[in-house]
């Protein structure tokens, strides 16, 4: 047994603190990189890991979520985006090409993980000649099957692929029949299943092979403000900012939701967070001056409720008696 290896519930834990809302894609992602550290322990392919199939919508933080999954358990991991693939001898990217980047930052013989985004764009769209659909997922099954594959055309080398573990993400707009609109799905709660993805396009060889369809929660006010409050927030970066000139910046909860309900509204889930907060003229005065109100010394924190942050009300400031007397 590798002692070395954090356990599913040690990377569980670890990833919640960071990643809010999604109790149920980081379990998995956890249990999924735990199982390829110890299927390849000591150098040692005890067993292949199949891959993981992620479904969500965008923004709401899938690729994150294994992204930060597989740094914790100390596997290098480079993300491809599946819209730019195009079967091997075309014009774009092959599955060579990306697979060749990925070693040039790891060695082959390691374990390490590729996360092909996008993997919805990829579906087969019954063209004489899909060159980028189901082609491309015909030469994915080298990867998730771990077959060796060549890299190079003028000074080929083959390389072996099976300390890979290859994971799938996509938003899949439309799967299910109650989300033709491509609006959220609210009903999370039914497992995808292998057939919904073939009906959708993706091709039987490659679905029959995937371990588990793990669905990701779409964005809410709820989650929204939850992200708020994680320790890598964009809220977080502020806060920090002004930590670093010796102020306390807080906010209330009503501000927090009012950042939430604006971001709701973006329409591009988590990635709305930042853009609201820098939409808040207030905010970015304070952190404009936050250096010369540091170097008065007399301001101790900054408290900005919703109306501070976007109305016309005014941020409660707190004294430093102690320095202002100086």
């Amino acid at each position: 047994m590798n002692n070395s290896l954090l356990t599913p519930t040690q990377g569980y834990n670890a990833l919640n603190r960071r990643i809010k809302g999604q109790s149920k894609l980081i379990k998995v992602a956890s249990g999924t990189c735990y199982e390829h550290g110890i299927n390849h322990a000591d150098g040692e392919r005890v067993r292949p890991t199949r891959p993981l199939a992620v479904v969500g919508n965008t923004g709401c933080g899938k690729s994150y979520a294994v992204e930060e999954a597989a740094k914790l358990y100390n596997m290098v991991v480079s993300t491809f985006s599946a819209a730019q693939l195009t079967q091997n001898g075309f014009v774009g990217a092959s599955v060579s090409d990306i697979v060749g980047e990925h070693y040039e930052r790891v060695d082959p013989d390691e374990s390490s993980v590729l996360i092909i985004d996008e993997f919805d764009k990829i579906r087969a769209t019954g063209a004489k000649q899909d060159v980028g659909g189901s082609q491309v997922q015909f030469e994915l099954l080298l990867l998730v099957e771990g077959r060796p594959i060549t890299l190079g055309r003028s000074d080929p080398e083959t390389v072996r692929t099976d300390n890979l573990l290859i994971i799938f993400a996509g938003a899949f707009a439309g799967l299910r029949k109650e989300d033709r609109s491509g609006r959220p799905n609210p009903s999370t709660s039914r497992p995808i299943r292998q057939k919904e993805l073939i009906r959708y396009g993706m091709i039987p060889e490659l679905v029959g092979r995937l371990g588990t369809i793990v669905q990701a929660n779409p964005m809410s006010e709820e989650i929204l403000t939850d992200i708020l409050d994680a320790e890598n927030s964009p809220l977080q970066e502020y806060i920090d900012y002004f930590r670093y000139h010796d102020i306390l910046l807080k906010f209330t909860e009503d501000a927090k939701q009012e950042v939430a309900r604006r971001a709701l509204k973006l329409n591009i889930g988590a990635r709305g967070l930042g853009q609201v907060l820098s939409s808040s003229q207030p905010l970015l005065e304070w952190k404009f001056n936050a250096p010369e109100l540091a170097q008065e010394g007399s301001l101790s924190t900054i408290l900005m409720d919703s109306e501070a942050l976007f109305g016309n009300g005014e941020a409660e400031v707190l004294l430093d008696e102690r320095r202002a007397s100086k």
